[in-house]
């Protein structure tokens, strides 16, 4: 008798199905993401360009290092030409709250975005490919499940939302230097408190700027957005399965009670106890293999999507952090312009949206993620009212989602949900409020 040996080569050690095992970041670099959408994927390889995500080849090391010196030149520059204003205002006798207007609160929102975004070229961007790649392979066994016919939150869309907000920041941030660049490079007369420089070098400060600002704030913003909107896709899909188990279920409940009334009307009482002895007999029969089979294998997909959801809330929490943090610090920037005499309308146009996306994008993932946990939870409930000996299956599952419910969008300091905005812009308001007291306070 004769014993062979199966030979099994190094690339198919780590994980079925020749797959890296978790953790592996140094496999998940330099395999390429299985996303399920062209729109995605390019938008990834983007993130993997300007240095946010790691990736095959040398292009995002590259890119991480080339993002490192412009964001290093423009955030500090910045940074002092703020705190210069400030001192030349306060110097000139100005008072205190009109030198912080005019001086972008002495560079304090750029230094937030600058260690945003230090942050995730120095670690956020391997964490994200990590939970990207994960995220890949959830997805790709979620398309053997039947896809929603109509739906917005569909991969296809959601890339193509994230290349249209993209270019929506862009257009916004070029639309108000259109004027201030004409004047430099002396088509028409430039501003009067306008900064000094040449043509050339006012265009590389505003190209530079424009990659500091979308780069450090939206696309870092993006790159949670995009991940939490493929997780909510998944997240529906599986919701869609259950709730045709619960449809079934009830379906089957709903003809075993009319075939029963029918049968008791026409045997009498005495068939009417029959009938009862059957059906109690009926309800404790066990279900069909299948449907315990499906429930198991969802089952298994909602761990795992649940799974890469805490990785993703883990991975991003401190760049998170720091840009709710601008997000907050903008917005009250933006309420105090009111009362400045400064009045930069450009400024508005430009930091508004960034301020939207920053605080209002990931909130709004986060509160997609909860209305789909939500809705799971509905249908499992619903098929274990039709279905009691699926309990056993269906418990487990309802007590992991119970979990995700409390823990998704938790940074530790704060949870992300709409909520949040809520409780930011009622802290605002009372920010504006002091604001006016001391600008009235001030006026003499």
């Amino acid at each position: 008798m004769r014993i062979r040996f199966l030979r099994v080569e190094p690339s198919q050690r780590g994980s079925p199905a020749g797959r890296p095992a978790p953790g592996d970041t140094k496999r998940a670099d330099e395999e390429d993401l299985e996303l399920p959408s062209g729109a995605c994927r390019s938008f990834v390889r983007l993130l993997s360009t300007v240095g946010l995500s790691a990736g095959r080849g040398w292009t995002p090391v590259v890119g991480a290092l080339l993002a490192f010196v412009v964001h290093s030149s423009i955030g500090f520059f910045y940074i002092y030409l703020g705190f210069r204003s400030f001192q030349e205002d306060q110097h000139a006798g100005k008072p205190f709250f009109t030198s912080l207007f005019h001086s972008n609160f002495m560079g304090i929102p750029q230094a937030l975005m600058y260690v945003s975004v230090v942050l995730s070229l120095a670690v956020g961007r391997r964490r994200y490919s990590r939970v990207m790649f994960d995220l890949s392979g959830v997805l790709k066994e979620l398309e053997l499940l039947p896809q929603p016919a109509t739906s917005w939150l569909r991969p296809n869309s959601i890339g193509t939302a994230m290349w249209a907000l993209t270019a929506g920041l862009a257009v916004s941030f070029f639309a108000t230097k259109i004027h201030p660049t004409l004047g430099m490079c002396g088509v028409t007369t430039p501003p009067v408190d306008a900064y000094k420089e040449s043509c050339a070098g006012w265009l590389a400060l505003t190209f530079g700027l424009a990659f500091f600002n979308i780069s450090s704030v939206a696309f870092v913003a993006m790159k949670f957005i995009l991940a939490g909107l493929l997780l909510a896709h998944g997240l529906q899909l599986v919701n869609g399965r259950l709730e045709a188990l619960a449809t079934a279920a009830a379906a089957t409940d709903t003809a075993t009670t009319t075939d029963s009334a029918a049968a008791a009307a026409e045997a009498g009482v005495t068939s009417v106890v029959a009938t009862e002895a059957g059906v109690a007999s009926a309800d404790v029969a066990e279900p069909p293999l299948s449907d315990e089979a499906e429930l198991r294998r969802l089952g298994r997909l909602h761990r795992r999507l649940s799974e890469v959801t805490s990785s993703l809330c883990s991975a991003m929490s401190p760049e998170l952090t720091m840009l709710i943090a601008v997000g907050v610090l903008s917005q009250v920037m933006l309420a105090a312009l009111l009362f400045s005499t400064v009045q930069d309308m450009g400024w508005l146009l430009r930091y508004l949206p960034l301020a939207a996306v920053s605080m209002g994008g990931p909130c709004e993932t986060c509160q997609q993620l909860l209305n789909r946990l939500d809705a799971g939870r509905r249908q499992l409930l619903r098929l274990e009212w039709h279905r009691p000996q699926l309990g056993g299956t269906v418990g487990p599952l309802l007590r992991n989602i119970q979990l995700d419910l409390e823990t998704v969008g938790d940074l530790g300091l704060f949870r992300l949900r709409r909520s949040t905005l809520l409780s930011v812009w009622s802290t605002i308001a009372t920010y504006i409020i002091v604001m006016a007291q001391f600008k009235m306070s001030e006026t003499p």
